[in-house]
């Protein structure tokens, strides 16, 4: 379009002044929208995460014109944030569209999901009662997610005790405790990387050693005999000792007893040894002969001469 006009123009020569007329004509120009495209800017080509990790895309793009732009995915994420699983390890592609609404881009990047080992379950296990001189064994259970070779050990516990192949065993000795003692066992559970502890209680409960009678003897002295016996106790315990030679024959007093026998027969002599909890029993076996006696015969009357009878001799 233009408009026709007529303007004066004033224009000094130096000598005075010159008016002209200039003929103008006004045109109006139309300039069309090119549109640019979306460009990307710090989209890096890899990246890398670990399983069971939350991921944000960093995405950055600009438009030279101004325009709002709209982002798309395909391909391993369909949106910027992605929670990775444990089962995710690998390497993955991802395409990430820009749009300003007229004209879009797309760039590809790559996804390395590292995998991340995850630690062996041990079970929980009960505290445990056993007493001295006898086996407490269990089997440890623990499980593996990743499926890796589980290794079992004992990190703390009483002298004695072992694990191996994920049993545990423990035989405490008569030594331990004079009446109950209680220790504290950590277990482990481990795969190639990681380990998992447990800790438990195992109470050892005393029990009692019976005494040993390790020898015994018994002498003649003329019309006597002398029991002795040689007794021990492991725990340490005081020791009693009870002789019996009857049912209503019997005796305290320490390891040996001097005894005169007045019956002839067979007797049965028994030695009780006491720690105050179990009794040991040494037995004797004696014959009693019965005593010799001198038997004097009456002699039969006869008519023949006092002279002529032979003396005898009875027995």
């Amino acid at each position: 379009q233009a408009e026709d006009g007529i303007r004066d123009v004033e224009r000094s020569r130096g000598l005075g002044d010159v008016y002209k007329r200039q003929v103008y004509r006004q045109v109006e120009i139309t300039v069309k929208d090119k549109d640019q495209p979306p460009v990307f800017v710090g989209l890096d080509d890899v990246y890398n995460i670990k399983e069971n990790e939350l991921f944000k895309l960093r995405l950055n793009a600009t438009d030279p014109d101004g325009d709002v732009l709209k982002y798309s995915y395909s391909g391993f994420m369909d949106s910027d944030v992605l929670k990775t699983d444990y089962d995710d390890a690998g390497e993955y592609k991802v395409n990430v569209t820009v749009s300003d609404g007229k004209k879009s881009v797309t760039k590809e990047a790559e996804i390395q999901v590292r995998n991340v080992n995850r630690i062996p379950e041990l079970d929980k296990i009960k505290d445990k009662t056993v007493y001295e001189n006898q086996t407490l064994m269990f089997e440890l259970k623990a499980k593996d997610k990743d499926g890796d070779n589980i290794i079992y050990s004992l990190k703390q516990g009483p002298y004695g005790a072992n694990v191996s192949g994920g049993v545990f065993t423990y035989t405490p000795g008569f030594d331990v405790t004079d009446d109950e003692k209680t220790f504290l066992v950590t277990f482990a559970a481990a795969d190639y990387e990681n380990e998992t502890r447990r800790t438990s209680k195992i109470s050892v409960r005393n029990v009692n050693q019976k005494p040993v009678i390790e020898s015994s003897s018994m002498d003649y002295m003329g019309d006597s005999v002398k029991f002795s016996a040689v007794a021990k106790d492991f725990d340490g315990d005081n020791l009693t000792y009870r002789w019996i030679f009857g049912i209503f024959d019997s005796y305290g007093g320490g390891s040996s007893h001097i005894r005169k026998f007045t019956t002839p027969g067979k007797k049965t002599i028994k030695l009780l040894v006491s720690d105050g909890k179990d009794t040991v029993v040494q037995k004797w076996s004696v014959n009693v002969a019965a005593p010799e006696q001198k038997v004097v015969e009456k002699p039969v009357e006869t008519t023949e001469p006092i002279a002529q009878l032979q003396p005898k001799t009875y027995k």
